[in-house]
């Protein structure tokens, strides 16, 4: 077969599973909705999402696996990946204008009733956006900060040598099979005529390794910086997910109260949805990192679509403050 420069996929059973997974959400929650949360139907829902978990981490482990260790994601595949992200994301920008085209429509129709209409409506208090909402602003505005840090810390370790074979003393023969170890092998033996040579070559080899080692070191320094910098990342998402279940516990109106309620939760909720899963996803990003996943010349794509992905989810928090929190309280 031609070889190309393109990943041809080998046959797997992940979509299958994922498929049936999510076919078995959405039936059971349309079950959980008519028969309440005591039924049958929420088994099943439990069941089904756990379907989809084990198989976004065997799925995703494959695809790790074949990125790092197989070799099968060249460049080509890499650029190809690239648009597939920014296409996605794409997707995910017109889902959520879908959300902010509803809430402004029903918040434009209410308030151009001549004084009959409100907004929010009748019975409902909208949260004060300087409290809770703005302490969560500061929190996802300061991993942006963080995660962007970490994506460069990321981009120069990238560029430094991990782990270099050096000698302090004479050469031997039980030598590595690295390229600078064989030509010094080589030169080691063709100076065994002459000690002056062979002195030369030695100190030579010495400063190559210290000036590798030194290197090393920095590169190290740099891997280091990106695991403290993308922890705080995940620190912060969690604690913006915690922020906004006290602020869902704490609210004096539900889902179920007029268009406000609704249009509230669906956004705010699938934002939160969002975040949870990018959280994840740098969580996946920190662990590769810590194993060496993204270490010299190796494409970090996986960590490049995460970090896209969570200045998207930032982007769309400030939207989301400045309109629903701040505009819909006012």
């Amino acid at each position: 077969m031609v070889r190309t420069g393109y990943h041809l996929v080998d046959i797997s059973p992940w979509p299958i599973s994922a498929a049936l997974g999510i076919l078995g959400m959405t039936t059971s929650i349309v079950g959980v909705i008519h028969s309440g949360a005591g039924s049958v139907d929420l088994l099943f829902f439990c069941l089904s999402l756990l379907l989809v978990v084990l198989t976004m981490i065997r799925w995703w482990g494959d695809v790790i696996m074949e990125s790092t260790y197989l070799g099968c994601h060249t460049s080509l595949v890499v650029r190809n990946l690239r648009v597939g992200m920014i296409l996605f994301i794409l997707s995910e920008v017109f889902f959520f204008v879908s959300f902010f085209w509803a809430f402004f429509n029903s918040m434009v129709g209410e308030t151009s009733m001549g004084g009959v209409g409100c907004w929010p409506v009748l019975g409902v208090k909208a949260i004060f956006p300087w409290k809770v909402p703005a302490l969560n602003t500061c929190v996802l505005l300061s991993s942006g900060a963080t995660v962007t840090w970490a994506h460069k810390a990321v981009k120069i370790h990238n560029h430094y040598p991990v782990w270099v074979k050096y000698y302090s003393k004479p050469l031997s023969s039980d030598l590595s099979d690295s390229q600078f170890n064989k030509v010094a092998y080589a030169l080691d033996k063709l100076s065994k005529a002459n000690p002056e040579l062979k002195s030369s070559l030695v100190s030579f080899i010495s400063e190559y390794s210290d000036s590798q080692e030194k290197k090393r070191m920095k590169g190290e320094q740099y891997r280091i910086e990106s695991l403290v910098s993308l922890g705080l990342t995940v620190f912060l998402g969690v604690l913006f997910t915690w922020l906004q279940f006290n602020e869902y516990y704490m609210a004096s109106f539900s889902m179920g109260e007029g268009v406000y309620g609704s249009t509230f939760y669906l956004m705010t909720g699938f934002h939160g949805m969002h975040v949870i899963v990018g959280t994840v996803f740098l969580t996946v990003c920190w662990f590769r990192i810590y194993l060496y996943h993204f270490s010299f010349k190796h494409h970090y794509f996986g960590f490049d679509a995460a970090v896209w992905y969570w200045h998207f989810v930032d982007v769309v928090w400030i939207g989301l403050f400045f309109c629903v929190y701040v505009w819909g309280y006012y």
